[in-house]
C-alpha cells in the first residue's frame, strides 16, 4: 500500500508542476510582455535599463492524439448515462508514437542594462519543469485480450515503446545582444542548470505471452529507468521497497543545491526590420542538457513473471470501480522494479524548440502576425504554426486573437490581453480558447501574471521601442 500510494503522489506532483506558461508562447510570442519577449528570443532588446519581478499563474497540458469524444460514447434510450469505450474512434486516432506532455517556465527575476554602441545584457532566473510521456498504437490492442477467438489460439500482447521522462531544473541566464545596424539585432543567451529532479526512461521492452492451452500468463519485460531523486529505497533485511517522499520534497524545492546535477544550454536569435512595416524574427532556444550525479539510480525490471490477468470491459463502464481495481494490481507491478544505486551519472537533453516569426504593421493600431514553431522531443518532431492580430487601441492596452495549427489540431484559437503600465504589466493568455469545449478538445492551457518593474533607468516611450513585439 505504501508504494501504491507514494507512486500516486510521485505522478501527481509531477503533474501539478507540469503545467506552463510556455503553453501559451504562440500567442505571447507578439505581445510585448516583458521579459517573456526576451525569453523566447535573446535578440529582443527594451530602450531601457530595468529589473523586474514575475509572478504569475499558469496552466498547461496536451495531448497529440485522443479527445474525451474520441474515447467514449454515451449509451441510448435508459442508458444514456452510462459511458462505452470508443475502440474504433481510438485506433483511427492514435498515431504511431502518441504524448501527453506538461511544462512549466515561471520567470521569477530579469534584469536587463542598456549598454553603449548597441550592446544589451541581461541575466534571468527561472524555473523550468518538462513531463513528457508517450505511447505506441498498439495501446488499443488491449481490448483484444490474450485469446484469438477467432483461431483458438493464444494472442501475444505487445507492451512495448511506453516511456516516463520528466527533469526539473532552475536556470541561470546570461545574456547579450548586440545592434549589428539599424535594421539587425543579433543576440544569445548563455544558461546555466541546476538540476532537482529527473526521470528518463531509456528501455521499455514488454509483452504478455500465454501457453498454448491458456494455463498461465507471463510477463516479459526488459526496462530500465535513470532517476535522480530519492524515490525508491530498498530496506534491509526483509527486502521491501520503501518511497521515500519526505527527501523527495526536499529534493524539488527551491533550496536544494547540488555540484552534482549540472548543465548548459544556449539560445540564439535575431530581430530583422525590413522596412517600416515588415519585421523578421527567428531563434532556437533550450539547446543543451544536464548531467544528473546527485543520488543516480536504475529501476530495472528483467525477467518473466506470473501474470494473473487484468479484467478490462470493452463494454460499459457502469459499476466500473478503477480506484479499488487499479490498487489490486499496483503494489504487485511496483514490485518488479527493483532500484539499484548507481554511480553512474546520466545525461538528459532539453527539449530545443525553434521559432520563425513576422509581423506586418497594418497601421499604428494593427498589426498582423505569422510564426512557425517546432519541438524535438525524444521520440516526435513537432510543427506548430500560427497567425495572429494584435489591436492596440492607445498605448497602455493590446490584444492579441490567434488561430493556430497545434497537437495535430486545427482547431486552436488563442486570446491575448496587456495592460502595460509604467511599473506594471498585467497580462493573460492563451493558445486554445476553445478549450472551454472540454470533450472535444485535445489541450488546454492558461496564463495569467504580473509583471512589477522594480527599476527602470527612465520613463518609457511607446515610440521608440527597440522591440518589434509591439
Amino acid at each position: 500500500m505504501k508504494i501504491r500510494v507514494a507512486l500516486l503522489y510521485f505522478l501527481f506532483c509531477g503533474l501539478i508542476t507540469a503545467f506552463s506558461a510556455t503553453g501559451q508562447d504562440k500567442t505571447m510570442y507578439f505581445m510585448g510582455i516583458h521579459p517573456n519577449g526576451n525569453q523566447l528570443n535573446p535578440a529582443v532588446q527594451y530602450n531601457r535599463s530595468l529589473v523586474i519581478l514575475s509572478p504569475s499563474l499558469s496552466f498547461s497540458l496536451a495531448n497529440s492524439s485522443l479527445t474525451f469524444n474520441k474515447m467514449f460514447n454515451r449509451g441510448t434510450g435508459a442508458a444514456d448515462s452510462v459511458l462505452f469505450w470508443n475502440f474504433d474512434s481510438m485506433e483511427k486516432n492514435l498515431r504511431n508514437t502518441n504524448y501527453i506532455h506538461a511544462n512549466i517556465s515561471n520567470n521569477l527575476l530579469f534584469a536587463g542594462k542598456k549598454l553603449k554602441n548597441g550592446f544589451y545584457a541581461s541575466f534571468a532566473i527561472s524555473n523550468k519543469n518538462d513531463i513528457y510521456f508517450t505511447f505506441p498504437e498498439t495501446f488499443v490492442d488491449l481490448r483484444h485480450g490474450n485469446a484469438d477467438l477467432a483461431n483458438n489460439k493464444p494472442r501475444t500482447i505487445d507492451l512495448n515503446n511506453y516511456s516516463f521522462n520528466g527533469i526539473m531544473y532552475h536556470e541561470y541566464s546570461f545574456g547579450l545582444s548586440k545592434s549589428i545596424s539599424e535594421k539587425l539585432i543579433v543576440g544569445a543567451h548563455l544558461k546555466l542548470l541546476r538540476g532537482n529532479v529527473a526521470a528518463r526512461t531509456t528501455k521499455f521492452l514488454a509483452s504478455i505471452k500465454t501457453n498454448d492451452d491458456f494455463s498461465e500468463s507471463f510477463l516479459a519485460t526488459d526496462i530500465n529507468v535513470n532517476l535522480s531523486a530519492p524515490i525508491l529505497n530498498t530496506q534491509k533485511g526483509d527486502g521491501s521497497i520503501n518511497f521515500d517522499i519526505a527527501s523527495l520534497q526536499d529534493q524539488m524545492l527551491w533550496p536544494y543545491i547540488s555540484l552534482k546535477n549540472y548543465g548548459v544550454a544556449i539560445d540564439l536569435g535575431f530581430t530583422y526590420e525590413l522596412n517600416e512595416k515588415i519585421n523578421l524574427s527567428g531563434s532556437v532556444n533550450d539547446v543543451g542538457f544536464i548531467r544528473w550525479g546527485a543520488k543516480p539510480q536504475q529501476l530495472i525490471s528483467k525477467g518473466e513473471y506470473l501474470f494473473d490477468g487484468l479484467y478490462f470491459s470493452t463494454q460499459n463502464l457502469d459499476g466500473f470501480n478503477a480506484e479499488n481495481y487499479f490498487s489490486s494490481y499496483t503494489d504487485t507491478i511496483s514490485s518488479i522494479f527493483l532500484p539499484f544505486e548507481s554511480d553512474n551519472s546520466f545525461k538528459t537533453w532539453l527539449f530545443a524548440k525553434s521559432y520563425i516569426g513576422a509581423t506586418y504593421k497594418y497601421n499604428t493600431k494593427i498589426t498582423f502576425s505569422a510564426l512557425l514553431k517546432s519541438t524535438v522531443f525524444y521520440d516526435v518532431f513537432l510543427v506548430e504554426a500560427t497567425v495572429g492580430t494584435t489591436y492596440s487601441p492607445n498605448k497602455k492596452w493590446a490584444f492579441t486573437g490567434t488561430w493556430s495549427y497545434s497537437n495535430y489540431s486545427l482547431y486552436n484559437l488563442g486570446l491575448g490581453v496587456l495592460f502595460d503600465g509604467e511599473r506594471y504589466q498585467i497580462y493573460a493568455a492563451t493558445d486554445n480558447l476553445n478549450a472551454f469545449d472540454t470533450l472535444n478538445s485535445k489541450s488546454v492551457n492558461f496564463l495569467f501574471g504580473l509583471n512589477m518593474f522594480l527599476f527602470q533607468s527612465k520613463k518609457i516611450d511607446y515610440n521608440s521601442r527597440s522591440s518589434f513585439l509591439r
